[in-house]
Parts: C-alpha cells; structure tokens; sequence
C-alpha cells in the first residue's frame, strides 16, 4: 500500500506555489538516498518487494526523465535486464512495465 501512496505522491503530485513536482522539491541528497534504497530492493529475492521498488522507481523516473534528469536510470534498467540473476531481469522489465504506465504516451527525451 505504501508504495501505492508514494507512487501517486512522486508521479502525480505538484506544489500548489511553484507548480513543480513534489518529488523535485525534496533536498537532492534526500532524493538520491531514496532511489540509492530503491535500487538495492531490486536485488531482492522478495516478488513483492522487486514491485514496490519498482513502482516507485517508475514514478521518480517518470518524472526525473521528463526533466532530463536521472540519465543513468535506462542504462541501470538495460545492465539489470540482461543480467545473469533472474530476479535482476524481472525487477527491469517490471519497473519499465509500470514506467510505460505511468508515461501514458508522453515520449521520453
């Protein structure tokens, strides 16, 4: 459920005064220690835990990319989608799976 709460928070939600993403807003250290932690979910044995993860990397993605921000992030999902653990595989191809949700249809830069 949490993870469900943080997605609409990162991917939908903006400041009412600056009109930015509530996710931009956040300290950029505090960002990058959340997605540090998000990342190392997706080396878990845990389905459940590989889909909260990726959930909320797709919504920080979502809009990190829209800002030309987070370059890294489709090279991390192409080295964990041709990576030798399988659990690797599926974290990639879930968390891209709910990027492309989350886009709906926007292109990517």
């Amino acid at each position: 459920m949490a993870s469900i709460v943080f997605k609409n928070i990162a991917s939908k939600a903006r400041d009412p005064e600056s009109d930015q993403w509530l996710w931009i807003t956040l300290q950029s250290n505090l960002r990058a220690s959340i997605k540090e932690g998000l990342l190392g979910l997706l080396g878990s044995q845990s389905e459940l835990s590989i889909k909260n993860a990726g959930l909320c990397l797709a919504s920080i993605a979502r809009v990190e990319l829209s800002l030309n921000q987070w370059e890294e992030f489709l090279g991390i999902m192409e080295s964990n989608a041709t990576n030798d653990n399988p659990f690797h595989r599926l974290a990639a191809m879930q968390t891209l799976g709910f990027l492309s949700d989350l886009m709906e249809g926007e292109p990517l830069n």
